[in-house]
């Protein structure tokens, strides 16, 4: 998987062969875009048992998604959760959200959620068992949220009213809205831990010191009665 800087978003590429055919496994890390620490990210998903994704590709496909206890990267379904994610892609952005993921496996045998450290991506054969023909395209991961950070809620508000700037940002960041209602904007790093939050009661602009904040990758999330949009923002 690699960090395509220019669309915001990791990728990676699609090609199925009956032979030679396999996942791609995605270790969960820990620390931040700066310090990256591989196969050290390990969520806990008693609480809050759901993932969401957001992703596109670059032709429409299905792919299966597994969720695995541990950081060791195995094809042992063992491992995995009865519970899986289809995202059924097009090449447009879509969310897609998994819930009451089980500690169980298919065959009913114990699952650690508390250790979850790996995502599967599996493209290999559709719902009706007939090999699917992707040779050469692209996948690409907006972003992965688990647990309470997940947002099950449909993005109604249009991004189109919404400004966030500047982007990267170094001691002050603004987020402009135009909406007719109260909104909640919270500022949220890769953890899910909300590091500042404003309440607006109309059109308007929150303005955040983001100068004492560390450098990575931020979220900020608009949150309304009628929905919930993102935008990712850089700190540096």
């Amino acid at each position: 998987m690699q960090w395509d800087q220019a669309d915001g978003a990791m990728t990676f590429d699609a090609t199925t062969a009956q032979s030679n055919h396999g996942p791609l496994y995605y270790q969960l890390t820990a620390g931040n875009d700066l310090e990256c620490f591989p196969a050290e990210g390990l969520v806990d998903l008693t609480v809050s048992n759901k993932v969401e994704i957001r992703a596109k590709a670059t032709t429409a496909m299905k792919i299966t998604v597994y969720i695995q206890e541990g950081n060791a990267a195995s094809w042992d379904y063992s491992k995995f959760s009865a519970k899986t994610l289809t995202l059924d892609l097009t090449t447009e952005y879509q969310t897609f959200l998994v819930e009451d993921i089980a500690d169980t496996n298919s065959t009913g045998a114990s699952v650690d959620i508390t250790q979850v450290g790996v995502v599967v991506f599996e493209l290999g054969k559709d719902q009706e068992g007939e090999w699917i023909q992707v040779s050469g395209e692209k996948v690409s991961i907006d972003y992965m949220r688990f647990g309470d950070f997940s947002v099950s809620s449909n993005e109604v508000i249009s991004s189109s009213n919404v400004n966030v700037f500047p982007n990267p940002a170094t001691d002050v960041l603004n987020v402009e809205v135009n909406l007719d209602e109260v909104a909640t904007i919270e500022l949220v790093d890769l953890t899910g831990k909300v590091v500042a939050t404003q309440t607006l009661s109309n059109q308007g602009t929150a303005t955040f010191n983001t100068a004492n904040l560390s450098s990575g990758l931020y979220i900020v999330s608009i949150q309304t009665a009628n929905g919930v949009v993102t935008e990712k923002v850089l700190v540096k």
